[in-house]
């Protein structure tokens, strides 16, 4: 993601009432004042757009995946699984909207790569006359081999790569259980709950998850709103609760979402599986959308302030270090 400059006129003279000849570097104020705008609003609209894009792919990936392979004359499970595997080696990959040019190319080519590898080793073994079980046990160990060189990119392990470790490991452990095709389309019910709980958990941590997600969205790819946005955790009780309680939210969807995909998938016969697929994806897309909407209207403005407050507090702080210099 490209950071968003405070526009400097350096054609024009400066201002009368800084004292600015043109060239200068931009006064502590000016800087300040880009700061408090919030960062681009294109660049704001761009994260949205993306996140929302990525909900749906996410949900929609494995029904399109189940019904590309139906020329293969594979079993459901086999298919189901093949699907599931592309939304994982999607997850490994990180935020593919924090990369430019090469670096996001790169991410997107890898997740591709691993998806590839797990689909074709399941498949391949299929065909070789494995059981579904062992055939999807040998995916599932291609696509974690994979996920570990994907992982290891990362300067840290963060919360989302613990995450997608211990969904691959529970994958694992899944699919011993049953490959009834409906349990399939379940299986991605207990990964939605382990990151409901999870989500929960960080409630009370000194980053809750919504923290590391909204981050990027609330600084708009301006540092000094960046850094303003990790002192409001520090220095705004209003701020924490904000975060905490949108944090909260997200568990309480992503549970909400695993009860109802169960309920809706097992509702159907085995025999109708596209459209058990198709339906168990409706709720969590309108979940997560109107998580999203209301979030923006009523927590997002609240956090919005206190990180304006914090640019404005730093801005006079600026001011008053550089009076003193002077």
């Amino acid at each position: 993601m490209t950071f968003v400059e405070v526009e400097i006129h350096s054609e024009s003279p400066g201002s009368p009432e800084d004292g600015r000849l043109p060239g200068d570097s931009p006064s502590p104020a000016a800087t300040a004042d880009g700061a408090a705008s919030g960062g681009s609003v294109a660049v704001k609209a761009r994260i949205l757009a993306f996140s929302l894009v990525d909900i749906v792919v996410d949900l929609l990936l494995p029904t399109v995946v189940y019904a590309a392979l139906a020329p293969t004359g594979r079993s459901a499970a086999v298919r189901l699984t093949v699907g599931g595997f592309a939304v994982a080696a999607k997850s490994v990959t990180g935020e593919v909207r924090d990369a430019e040019g090469a670096g996001r190319r790169s991410r997107v080519l890898a997740g591709v790569a691993v998806a590839a590898l797990a689909g074709a080793v399941t498949l391949v073994a299929a065909y070789a006359g494995a059981s579904d079980t062992w055939a999807i046990v040998a995916g599932t160990v291609a696509l974690g081999l994979g996920a570990v060189p994907l992982l290891s990119r990362r300067r840290r392990i963060d919360g989302f790569a613990l995450l997608v470790l211990v969904e691959v490991a529970m994958s694992v452990a899944l699919v011993t259980v049953s490959t009834d095709p409906r349990f399939i389309l379940v299986r991605p019910a207990f990964y939605t709950a382990v990151a409901g709980v999870y989500a929960i958990i960080t409630c009370w941590t000194a980053r809750p998850l919504m923290m590391e997600v909204s981050r990027p969205m609330a600084a708009g790819g301006d540092p000094v709103r960046a850094a303003a946005f990790d002192r409001a955790w520090t220095t705004s009780g209003v701020f924490r609760r904000v975060e905490q309680a949108m944090t909260f939210g997200l568990g309480i969807v992503l549970l909400l979402e695993a009860l109802l995909r169960v309920a809706l998938v097992y509702s159907h016969s085995r025999s109708d599986l596209f459209h058990a697929s198709v339906a168990s994806q409706l709720p969590g897309l309108v979940l997560f959308v109107g998580y999203l909407v209301a979030i923006r209207l009523f927590a997002v403005p609240i956090a919005s302030r206190e990180v304006d407050a914090e640019v404005a507090h730093a801005s006079a702080e600026s001011l008053s270090s550089v009076s003193e210099e002077a």
